[in-house]
């Protein structure tokens, strides 16, 4: 998924100064550009339709001058395909995916990378809708070509493909292609790169639903041992890993050690974040869970109301996640026999839930 930055949208026409150019002033490249940032502004404050009908007016601009099959406009079609995607629009997305391929192939070949970056992006929409025979003929396109290029891309494709089968629960296809993935990031990147630690926690989060919990906990170890190696005892990559070394005790029956983990990872978290980032409540919902596993009750409370207050303000005071930690919190207030206190809580969870199934995609089908 790409980070797009939030910048503060100007509303109406530009404000014209001295020497400035006007709206109608610029050429259609210009006015162009000017609306691809108003439709970066749109998709960083989550505005997702909004940034789909700028993205098209832009597109309408190009396709005017450029023409209908420019190559330049196979980037521009494949960016509006990904958004109609987030949006839950399948058809439109999956046509102009294959309206991007087409230009590609058609400007650079079969075999470029681009093309292999459009069938990537394919392969994604028909995973999202379950559609796992197409998602995996169209990775295999994918890492054709960028096994004939030895793309650097090649692992996130193999990667890919391996949650892929991991999801369906075919463990032994899945290893081999997270083994394969990373085998080739360490071949390109060294074998103490970050990136090869992203491929190796994935394997590893999978042997933990496999319950190979002695090859989970090695490879958490290595990750975490190149994250702080390259990135510092204090990042927050390092507390995620820790946080994940924890659920692998926690599973594997070593409940002390999960608890410190848990503590290591949030204070990690709490010093590079604050105390109080929405980021943090992940971890602290799951040591709060396993201290309620244990009957410690007020202590789980706490961690519990502290993820709550993490979470309560915008925009994920609407989030599933606030909903889920509200309701862990209402549950654990059920058991002490304090329903009169829960029932706010599961309340405000099932609002929030209504007001998400209420604007997603399905809905408004």
């Amino acid at each position: 998924m790409v980070l797009r930055i939030n910048i503060a949208l100007l509303a109406g026409l530009f404000v014209i100064t001295s020497g400035a150019i006007t709206s109608a002033q610029m050429t259609p490249d210009q006015d162009a550009r000017q609306i691809d940032r108003q439709t970066s502004q749109f998709l960083g404050r989550g505005m997702l339709a909004e940034g789909l009908d700028s993205a098209r007016r832009a597109l309408a601009l190009r396709e005017r001058t450029l023409g209908s099959s420019h190559p330049e406009l196979s980037s521009r079609i494949n960016e509006i395909a990904m958004i109609e995607q987030d949006l839950g629009r399948y058809t439109a997305s999956e046509a102009d995916f294959y309206r991007a391929l087409a230009i590609a192939e058609k400007a650079h070949g079969a075999d470029h990378a681009e093309v292999a970056t459009i069938w990537n992006n394919i392969a994604e929409l028909y995973y999202a809708q379950s559609r796992f025979t197409a998602a995996e003929n169209t990775h295999r396109r994918a890492i054709a070509i960028r096994e004939k290029l030895d793309h650097p891309d090649l692992a996130q494709s193999l990667n890919n493909l391996a949650g892929m089968y991991a999801r369906q629960e075919k463990y032994a296809n899945a290893e081999a292609t997270y083994l394969r993935a990373v085998a080739h990031r360490e071949r390109l990147l060294g074998i103490n790169h970050p990136d090869v630690a992203k491929v190796l926690n994935n394997l590893a989060l999978m042997y933990s639903h496999q319950k190979r919990f002695d090859e989970s906990e090695r490879l958490n170890l290595r990750c975490l041992a190149i994250y702080e190696r390259a990135l510092g005892q204090d990042h927050p990559e390092v507390g995620i890993q820790l946080n994940n070394l924890a659920g692998v005790y926690r599973d594997s029956g070593r409940r002390i050690e999960a608890e410190q983990q848990y503590l290591r990872s949030i204070k990690v978290l709490e010093a590079r974040m604050g105390a109080d980032s929405p980021f943090i409540s992940t971890m602290l919902e799951n040591l709060a869970s396993l201290l309620e596993e244990e009957g410690r009750y007020g202590e789980a409370e706490k961690l519990y109301r502290r993820a709550i207050a993490a979470l309560d303000k915008p925009p994920f005071d609407g989030s599933p996640d606030m909903a889920l930690a509200l309701k862990n919190l209402a549950l654990l207030l059920q058991k002490r026999g304090l329903d009169s206190d829960a029932e706010p809580l599961l309340t405000r969870a099932q609002s929030i839930e209504d007001a998400l199934k209420a604007s997603s995609p399905d809905s408004r089908k």
